[in-house]
């Protein structure tokens, strides 16, 4: 099952909030998204009918067991992606982290599993380790003045 994008950023900050706190509320999801109450209580309607979130009115959001293993596959599809444009090519952590949060909902099954797999073949690969290395060298003084500033 695929939901759209924007309900996969609520998700994904519902399970964030349950590693904080236990019984997590439209208010915390508001806060901690910066936006309006009834944005987040439209979504969590969206997240309940897909059967990913448990919610009464005016009660905490649970995540259901199907909701669970969506928000791990989300957070870890992050986790890669971040790590990729961190470590890889020298992405800083803050654009890493808010580029992953785009692209984490476009990218495709082969693309993360093709991702992973190089990830996780990467520090025992020494020739791949260098051309890395050399790449991340190479960008550097190759991008124009206002790129080097943003990233």
């Amino acid at each position: 099952m695929e939901i759209p994008a924007v309900l996969e950023d609520y998700l994904r900050a519902i399970a964030l909030l349950h590693e904080r706190i236990r019984n997590v509320r439209v208010t915390d999801v508001a806060d901690f998204l910066n936006v309006s109450k009834s944005g987040v209580s439209r979504a969590v309607i969206s997240l309940r009918d897909a059967r990913l979130v448990e919610h009464e009115n005016y009660s905490h959001i649970a995540l259901t067991a199907q909701g669970k293993a969506y928000a791990r596959a989300l957070l870890l599809r992050h986790s890669v992606i971040q790590y990729f444009l961190e470590s890889v090519i020298g992405v800083d952590e803050q654009t890493a982290e808010m580029d992953a949060c785009r692209m984490e909902h476009y990218l495709s099954r082969m693309t993360m599993e093709k991702l992973s797999l190089y990830l996780d073949t990467l520090p025992k690969d020494a020739r791949m380790h260098e051309r890395v290395r050399a790449f991340q060298e190479g960008v550097r003084g190759r991008l124009p003045e206002t790129a080097q500033s943003e990233a």
